[in-house]
């Protein structure tokens, strides 16, 4: 009893290459293809994946923009207080030129 033998015949010489295009009845009746629910399936994988696929991609661009956006966050907060402490100094440095100003005058007067 060997599966090759041709009392058994194989799986594969049973398949009638235009069954998947025939109807189920002998009338007609019936889906037209009988793979359509399969047709139908795979095509709903390919649709998921798809979709999946295109999820995963926009997620991880979110969160490299989202990264940027803390990093440029970070950068603003720095040149902000750098900012601020540059105006510190600023007036600072304006205060004191403000106090020397009368009395630079006041030499001023006294060559004159």
């Amino acid at each position: 009893m060997d599966l090759f033998d041709p009392v058994y015949p194989s799986f594969f010489s049973r398949i009638d290459s235009t069954a998947y295009c025939r109807p189920y009845g002998a009338a007609g009746t019936g889906p037209i293809f009988r793979n359509l629910p399969l047709f139908g399936f795979l095509a709903g994988l390919v649709l998921f994946f798809f979709f999946f696929y295109v999820y995963q991609a926009q997620s991880a661009e979110l969160n490299l923009v989202r990264d940027q956006a803390e990093f440029e966050k970070a950068q603003y907060s720095k040149i902000k207080a750098d900012n601020i402490d540059c105006s510190t100094e600023l007036r600072k440095a304006n205060d004191q030129l403000q106090a020397y100003v009368p009395e630079t005058e006041r030499l001023r007067k006294e060559k004159m």
